[in-house]
């Protein structure tokens, strides 16, 4: 299951900055327990923004990488996909609101882990 979750609108993104986006993939229920962690270290994450979820523009895509220890203990799972996004990535965005997933690429393991809105804002220094 899909997690929705909206980054930005809220002083916490900004066009032209570099920023590091950090995600938690906990199961869904099917496989093992509701909301506990998952080992994501064999899998391959991708990062995209695109203008709608309809579009076929892609605005941003990213590689995510691995970062922490996994733990199936929920208070001692330090393991994340981590997003990193530079200036030069930012950029070339606008101050408005985009949609954005990340998405688990495995070989017939395809699966959307996150999804939302994705909204960058516009602050005076550039």
């Amino acid at each position: 299951m899909a997690v929705e979750w909206n980054i930005g609108s809220n002083g916490e993104l900004f066009v032209g900055e570099d920023k590091r986006i950090t995600f938690q993939v906990l199961s869904d229920g099917s496989a093992q327990p509701l909301n506990e962690p998952v080992n994501i270290l064999t899998w391959l994450i991708h990062f995209v923004v695109r203008k709608s979820d309809a579009s076929p523009a892609l605005m941003l895509e990213k590689q995510a990488t691995l970062a922490g220890i996994y733990n199936i203990d929920r208070a001692l799972n330090t393991q994340r996909a981590v997003v990193t996004l530079e200036d030069v990535d930012l950029n070339l965005l606008k101050a408005k609101t985009y949609r954005y997933s990340l998405k688990r690429m495995d070989e017939a393991a395809e699966t959307i882990l996150f999804y939302g809105n994705f909204t960058p804002q516009l602050a005076t220094a550039r």
